[in-house]
């Protein structure tokens, strides 16, 4: 729980920067990764929290936007965070 904890207010520190907090939280990558704790409930959150600036990235809104052609392109390893930027910048 405490693991989770700590995980959840880096997660909404807007003091650090987007790509830094998810990176850290990546799971499998970040330092402060938390099992089962991934894209499609990091992102739900910073949506709640800051409603005006983050959007939810999930099999479903990714669908949309490759349905829409509007899905970034990533290189092979490249981690959460700068992904989730990208994808975020779209949404």
């Amino acid at each position: 729980m405490e693991a989770l904890r700590q995980a959840l207010l880096v997660l909404i520190d807007e003091t650090r920067p987007l790509v830094e907090r998810v990176n850290l939280l990546e799971p499998g990558r970040g330092e402060l990764a938390v099992p089962h704790l991934g894209k499609a409930k990091l992102t739900p959150i910073l949506l709640v929290t800051y409603p005006r600036q983050y959007g939810v990235w999930n099999d479903y809104s990714e669908r949309a936007l490759r349905g829409m052609g509007l899905m970034p392109e990533f290189a092979p390893g490249t981690r959460l965070g700068d992904q989730y930027a990208a994808v975020n910048a779209v949404l």
